[in-house]
């Protein structure tokens, strides 16, 4: 064994017990100061958790996001909702156990249910349509099997009367 290795036991196994902590904080606190300085300049990185989401729908999942303590970050370039990157895909299927984002089609449903003036009547048609689609693929179409719920189509039948004598849904996939 060196020389200066039993020198420092001896003094170890001489000193007092206040002596003793001061020279293991002497050793612990240089350790600790070194973990710290790791941890501040490697933080955790950061992906994109959804991009592209409404206000409505950013705040709902920043909402679940702070009930579920997963922590997240806004974007400063375009608010996009950040999380670590080792948690992105459980937020994700946490969010969506909880049916998030929701999409803002039933908003969009009241806004294009309200009448406008000065609408043609093609326009009142489409919009109509529209809100029919909607209802079908939102609403009634997840009853249908999985894949067919990821693509739907209506198909309204307008003879040449004006009156619409038949709706199907048709299922793409």
């Amino acid at each position: 064994m060196p020389g200066w290795l039993s020198s420092l036991r001896d003094l170890i196994a001489e000193a007092s017990p206040w002596r003793r902590f001061m020279l293991a904080l002497l050793v612990l606190l240089p350790l600790a100061a070194l973990a710290a300085a790791y941890v501040w300049f490697n933080p955790p990185a950061y992906r994109v958790l959804y991009a592209h989401l409404s206000d409505r729908a950013g705040g709902d999942v920043i909402a679940a996001l702070d009930q579920l303590d997963i922590p997240y970050r806004l974007s400063a370039a375009d608010g996009t909702i950040e999380v670590p990157a080792d948690q992105l895909h459980a937020a994700r299927y946490r969010l969506a156990a909880r049916g998030l984002p929701k999409s803002d089609a039933d908003v969009q449903d009241e806004t294009e249910r309200a009448p406008r003036f000065g609408a043609s009547s093609l326009q009142e048609q489409q919009r109509y349509q529209h809100t029919l689609e909607i209802e079908v693929v939102e609403r009634r179409g997840k009853t249908l099997h999985p894949q067919l719920h990821a693509r739907a189509g209506l198909l309204a039948f307008h003879p040449p009367g004006g009156q619409s004598f038949g709706v199907a849904c048709v299922a793409r996939g």
